[in-house]
């Protein structure tokens, strides 16, 4: 969902990046409240230096984490140093008192299982890790230095500049950092909000350490922070180590909290704003400023007024919109964006006609806020909401322990601690006056209007990322009663669950419960997270599979219409927690439904129908086949790095072509050659499917048959796409319109077996943290930089990837083979222990215990999808890698370097950069090379059709 503009003009920057023990004093506070499903413990207190710390004990738990939040961010830049905030964030990555070495801190959660990563937003810092739970006192320690003792290397000062700007570089052609800059434009000027905050070589200009230090001593104080540790640990254990390793940071004289002006300046709304988009988009964007929900988090009054012009069921703005042709998606949000600021936006996606609608849309949308203000603030209606909240919470399941403390610290500056987990939830008084207080500010006289497409010219120009826009003052746009009576509040929802009850059971692995001819269900009991939900996955084989592109050219088409049909039936279902999809894939379909089980046969059989009786309809192919278009067509304004990485899975497997390919086949298709394509390659169906949750034998019997009774089902092998191997020096160059080259340099598995993947899985654990040293902290050749395991299907890979504003290709792939080489040896001096450890980490990567029913869920379908009927393939890959010892990995690194030299394929970008290419042979015409070239052998046992299943065997 889009969020308001005002919200978007202030972008979170992620970056890709010990004291003595004391006995400390510290204050406990009220419980925190906590899901009746949540198992984990839970205690809050203060120390004596002011940091507020939650801390979570769960014993179930195979990684710790802990996050750091700072209540300061971009919006306290001194004027003549943007992005300082965001700069600062990065410096203190880069050596502390205690452990001076640069890349410490990354190497120690590298090598320990563990990832890491901070952000910088406008009114806070957030910082974060998570870790093996054998290493967590140690991976607290070095984190604690980062807010007692950094510093600031004068050297690396100058360095991490250009990693800042790389960044800058990085987003200056996405069209969402475009966005969130020329909305600045729009923006109160005296409002911090409206200044550039990522920073760049010009803003960070000349001895900026001073500034630095200045600005830390002035912001990072504890009582300005909150801190949140969560483990397999106790809570007496946790707290010891808070107070141990963090009542050593400073409470210092800060700087006193920032007051905001109004988000726009007092008498200039209404406005419009058009700005150029480089993606051909059409969109059409209403914001409204509000009151900051800050105080009103138990009422929710702007998230009730959003959901009811976010609404697609029957007799919604969407339905009347998207039937005549106009709109592709409408998204409505209620946002906060200080403490005295928030924001209600409405957002379209227009389609081309819809774009010379806009007045009509703009009529039709204060039409819809006036139905609301007359008829739409109703008791009942917030009561649903609230149960809808209610059910969230009260079977709320858990997250991974860093997406956990990531979510949590910065909230503990806008909630008491003990309402912090459940307040997103809460909606537990219904305020009509409130209510209408934000209503009222929905005016016309009282908006912000954005309209942007890549036709606007504009006349004048953003200054950080050069966006033509135009921006005036406009009458309150005219209001006609457009909808009539086609648009009517939603009815009560009948898909909000009513049996919630568990059966009571868990298999550890599925189990054969449906084995008939053309359809093979299988069925895993699971309620071991406590909650009344199922998820369903249906594969809809159909015979040859994919193979061409106008097969995947016709089945995407197909696959947007079911959805279409669908929509307003499901919206509803979708509000309740029950949520489908539908799409195309190599052997065919993908079906999934998920959620509360409650419903589920009923939105079964609803999809079921649309998808086995879809009449094709010109109108809306015509709507769909432009908006898939123009998906295909965007790709090329994706980031550099995603196009070269993504360009993996177009290039590799024989039955995948690029998207300019597939965008050329689109106009052919007709409503009567996508109906005949239908009837010809939907005539036989092989279905495999999975039921996992809370369901048992019944349910998963009744699921066949309501499958027998709307397919045409039909016994085949189902297709398995076959994959190239690279046997030569090989390089696709990509002509990306981006000054910033991009690189990734692949090298393939041998074959596709447990083994290869745990080899080369154990390359890219080893490989990732010092290669990320190398190429961004000392060479500083770019932001992007990775290395990662690059699984296509069963084969395994290695992929080592670099976008860089300073550097080509050619230059970028020397410097990582100088790399590689230069680290036999250090792998060669690696101790016993250390290399243990790095083994040990990925295999605890691999078996770490789901974290939810979803999590369990995708993992299990994942493997059926590839045939492992086991269901346990990281549980054999993490078998493996711990077989592998230093001596065997050595010669296995020998083999990948031999790989690297002879056989690789190295897809570029050139960017600015118009030296020599890297060298290879170029692949020229993807059709030509793929017939060229033998696709990689299927592992024994594993034919390129896989067989049904007729045992639990790995292949």
């Amino acid at each position: 969902m889009k969020t308001a503009s005002a919200l978007r003009a202030i972008p979170f920057l992620c970056c890709l990046l010990g004291v003595l023990a004391v006995a400390s004093a510290c204050s406990t506070l009220a419980p925190i409240v906590q899901s009746p499903n949540d198992d984990r413990q839970y205690d809050h207190f203060v120390l004596e230096n002011g940091l507020s710390v939650v801390l979570i004990s769960d014993s179930s738990a195979d990684k710790a984490a802990a996050a750091l939040t700072v209540f300061s961010g971009s919006f306290s830049d001194p004027p003549g140093r943007l992005g300082l905030a965001h700069f600062l964030e990065h410096m203190l990555f880069l050596g502390t008192e205690k452990y001076p070495k640069p890349d410490e801190y990354q190497a120690f959660i590298a090598g320990h299982g563990g990832t890491h990563n901070a952000y910088t937003a406008g009114d806070h810092t957030n910082f974060f890790f998570d870790v093996q739970p054998a290493y967590f006192e140690e991976a607290l320690d070095r984190f604690a230095q980062f807010f007692i003792a950094p510093t600031f290397d004068a050297a690396y000062v100058d360095r991490e500049k250009n990693a800042v700007n790389s960044e800058y570089q990085l987003y200056f052609k996405d069209d969402d950092r475009r966005e969130q800059h020329v909305d600045m434009i729009a923006m109160n000027p005296d409002h911090p909000g409206s200044r550039f905050g990522i920073g760049s070589l010009e803003t960070l200009a000349g001895d900026v350490r001073s500034d630095l230090v200045r600005f830390y001593q002035t912001h990072y104080s504890a009582n300005r922070m909150a801190l949140v540790v969560l483990g397999p640990q106790s809570l007496d254990q946790l707290r010891t180590w808070a107070q141990q390793k963090f009542s050593a940071i400073p409470k210092r004289e800060t700087a006193p909290a920032l007051r905001f002006p109004s988000l726009y300046a007092p008498g200039t709304l209404p406005e419009r704003l058009t700005f150029q988009t480089i993606k051909d988009v059409r969109e059409l964007n209403f914001t409204f400023p509000v009151p900051s929900p800050d105080p009103y988090y138990r009422e929710k009054p702007g998230e009730y007024i959003a959901n009811l012009l976010g609404h697609e069921g029957e007799g919604s703005l969407h339905q009347f919109l998207k039937a005549r042709g106009w709109i592709e998606s409408l998204t409505a949000e209620a946002g906060r964006v200080d403490s005295t600021n928030g924001a209600i936006s409405v957002s379209f996606e227009l389609t081309q006609a819809g774009a010379q609608h806009t007045v009509e849309i703009t009529a039709a949308l204060f039409d819809e806020i006036d139905l609301i203000k007359r008829k739409g603030i109703e008791q009942w209606r917030y009561d649903e909401q609230a149960r809808v909240a209610d059910l969230a919470f009260r079977f709320q399941e858990k997250q991974s322990p860093i997406a956990t403390v990531y979510r949590l610290a910065p909230e503990l500056r806008l909630y008491p601690a003990q309402d912090v987990l459940v307040a997103p939830y809460l909606m537990s008084k219904f305020d009509e006056g409130l209510i209408k207080r934000y209503l009222a500010a929905l005016r016309p006289d009282n908006v912000l209007i954005e309209v942007a497409n890549p036709d606007v010219k504009g006349v004048a120009t953003e200054p950080w990322f050069k966006v033509p826009y135009a921006l005036e003052r406009i009458d309150a746009p005219p209001h006609a009663d457009i909808v009539g009576a086609a648009v009517s509040l939603p009815q009560p929802n009948p898909f909000l669950p009513s049996r919630l009850e568990l059966i009571g059971r868990f298999d550890d692995t599925p189990t054969l419960a449906v084995d008939d001819p053309g359809l093979q269900l299988w069925l895993a009991r699971d309620t071991s997270f406590g909650t009344p939900r199922a998820n369903l996955f249906l594969e809809l084989n159909i015979e040859g599979g994919i193979a061409t592109e106008d097969d995947a050219v016709n089945a995407n088409l197909y696959a947007r219409l079911v959805a279409d049909q669908l929509n307003t039936f499901t919206y509803p279902a979708q509000l309740a927690g029950l949520d489908y999809g539908i799409s195309a894939a190599g052997p065919g379909f993908k079906l999934s439904i998920s959620g509360f089980n409650d419903k589920q046969a009923v939105l079964l059989a609803r999809v079921l129908a649309a998808f086995s009786q879809l009449k094709v309809d010109d109108s809306r192919l015509a709507l769909y086949k432009a908006e898939f278009k123009r998906e295909l067509d965007n790709f090329v304004t994706e980031r550099p790095f995603e196009q070269a990485y993504s360009a993996l899975t177009f290039l590799l497997p024989v039955n995948a072509w690029p998207p300019a390919v597939l965008a050329r086949r689109i106009d052919a298709v007709t409503p009567d050659t996508l109906s005949g394509w239908a009837k010809a390659r939907l005539s036989r169906i092989d279905v495999t499917g999975l039921l996992h949750g809370n369901a048992d034998a019944s349910a998963a019997q009744a699921i066949g048959e309501a499958v027998r009774g709307a397919l045409p089902l039909a016994a085949f092998p189902p297709f398995e796409p076959r994959i190239i191997a690279p046997h030569a020096l090989l390089r696709h160059r990509l002509d990306i319109a981006n000054d910033n080259a991009a690189l990734v340099l692949y090298v393939q598995g041998r074959e596709p077996s447990f083994q290869e993947r745990a080899r080369y899985g154990l390359a890219a654990q080893i490989l990732a943290a010092p290669y990320f040293n190398d190429l961004r902290t000392e060479q500083q050749l770019g932001y992007a930089v990775f290395t990662t395991p690059a699984l296509i299907r069963r084969t395994p890979g290695i992929a080592f990837v670099v976008q860089s504003p300073v550097a080509g290709p050619a230059a970028l792939v020397d410097a990582s083979l100088r790399f590689l080489s230069a680290y036999r040896s250090t792998a060669a001096q690696m101790s016993d222990e250390e290399f243990a450890t790095q083994r040990q980490s990925l295999a605890t990567k691999l078996t770490e215990r789901d974290k939810n029913l979803a999590a369990r869920g995708a993992r299990l379908w994942s493997d059926l999808d590839l045939g492992f009927t086991t269901f346990d393939s990281h549980q054999q890959i993490a078998n493996a890698a711990l077989g592998i010892d230093k001596a065997s990995f050595l010669k296995f690194y020998d083999e990948l370097l031999e790989r690297i030299a002879k056989e690789r394929l190295i897809v570029y970008s050139p960017g600015r950069f118009d030296g020599a290419a890297p060298p290879g042979a170029d692949i020229g015409d993807i059709e030509g090379f793929k017939h060229s070239v033998t696709p990689i052998q299927s592992p024994v046992g594993t034919p390129a059709a896989r067989p049904r299943a007729t045992a639990r065997t790995v292949p």
